[in-house]
């Protein structure tokens, strides 16, 4: 039974990783070769700031499934955690001049990206759950004009869509899976270089409840969602898909 269910989630990650990957396309050789010489500013966002439990509970004549979601508000800053570690991720991947968003724009332009970006995720959430076409992302000159200013030639928008996490009491084992958007734009047209993005996904075995991620400051889920990150950047993930043939 446990090896069953537990086959199933890892067939449905592989099924989520080739499904997008099928439906995306590499840069080109121009834009690949700009992004690695030119500079770039990378910028995480994630508006729901939450986590979000879906516990299947065992009983003995049925099955009960739980929801529950825990905002970490205030608790995490995982904007400027992970901004900066996908910025490290890019450039070892070779993308050799890039810097962060949040540092070259002034508090009131980087205050109009990320609303922007805002606007674009909760309406993506809220089209997906309509089945409805989803909304583009629509950019200000205010802020690339500014980052046209700073010599910045592409911004990279990491966008992460809801922190799932499937819980299964009866081994005590949790999966988070959620996807992050990842999209490149051309800071002189706004043009999209890249559309693409990563699946975010870890297992976790826990001993009494599955909050216990939640402990010690969310040291275990911060700890477990950066090394997600990190891993993303393995030659034949991202870097494959976005071009980068021969990453540094």
């Amino acid at each position: 039974m446990i090896s069953r269910i537990k086959l199933t989630v890892v067939m449905l990650v592989c099924g989520l990783i080739v499904g997008c990957a099928g439906e995306i396309k590499p840069m080109s050789a121009d834009d690949v070769a700009s992004l690695s010489d030119k500079k770039a500013a990378v910028a995480y966002f994630y508006a729901d700031k939450k986590i979000n439990y879906n516990e299947l509970v065992y009983k003995v004549l049925w099955n009960e499934y739980r929801t529950n979601s825990v905002s970490f508000l205030g608790l995490w800053d995982i904007e400027s955690d992970l901004s900066s570690r996908f910025q490290t991720g890019f450039h070892q991947m070779g993308i050799r001049d890039s810097a962060l968003a949040r540092e070259l724009l002034t508090e009131d332009q980087f205050a109009i990206l990320q609303e922007d970006v805002y606007t674009y995720l909760r309406g993506t959430q809220e089209a997906i759950k309509k089945g409805t076409d989803v909304p583009s992302l629509k950019l200000s000159n205010s802020y690339l004009e500014a980052l046209r200013k700073k010599g910045v030639d592409h911004l990279i928008l990491v966008d992460q869509r809801p922190l799932n996490i499937e819980v299964y009491s009866l081994m005590n084992d949790m999966y988070l899976r959620s996807f992050a958007d990842i999209k490149v734009f051309d800071t002189a047209d706004g043009r999209v270089a890249f559309d693409g993005g990563v699946l975010i996904s870890f297992g976790h075995d826990y001993e009494e409840s599955p909050r216990e991620i939640e402990s010690n400051g969310l040291k275990i889920l911060k700890e477990k969602v950066g090394s997600a990150v990190d891993s993303q950047f393995a030659a034949d993930k991202l870097p494959k898909q976005m071009g980068f043939s021969n990453p540094m």
